[in-house]
């Protein structure tokens, strides 16, 4: 019986996964770690939010990171810090959505100002 209990309290079903670029940065500004040699394309820079939603806690975890991307490599943007939040979740998926979608949104918002500083956006 705890196992069901314990599988039904983890259970968490992806509602939200978005990832939206908002800049581009030239060669030249990461650290040497994050470049293979020969690779001279620019590095996209992408916000990404992904949420889950459990009916049994009634919570929506949030996660957001900005990454970028130069080919096949995916490095971790360090300007922008990675953010995690739990939230109530509201009556329905659906609102779960709509709230979510209005924080990546402004997670969006808020990277693209701090990406601003080291690429362009």
């Amino acid at each position: 019986m705890s196992r069901i209990v314990s599988d039904s309290i983890c259970s968490m079903k992806i509602v939200f996964d978005r990832e939206t670029q908002i800049g581009v940065c030239e060669r030249g500004w990461e650290p040497d770690y994050y470049s293979k040699p020969g690779n001279s394309e620019p590095w996209a820079v992408y916000a990404h939010t992904m949420a889950e939603f459990t009916h049994a806690q009634g919570m929506v975890k949030i996660e957001h990171r900005c990454f970028v991307r130069s080919g096949l490599e995916i490095a971790e943007f360090p300007s922008v810090r990675p953010d995690i939040a739990l939230e109530v979740a509201p009556d329905s998926e659906e609102e779960a959505v709509r709230m979510v979608e209005q924080l990546h949104d402004s997670f969006v918002d808020r990277a693209k100002q701090n990406a601003s500083s080291v690429c362009t956006a």
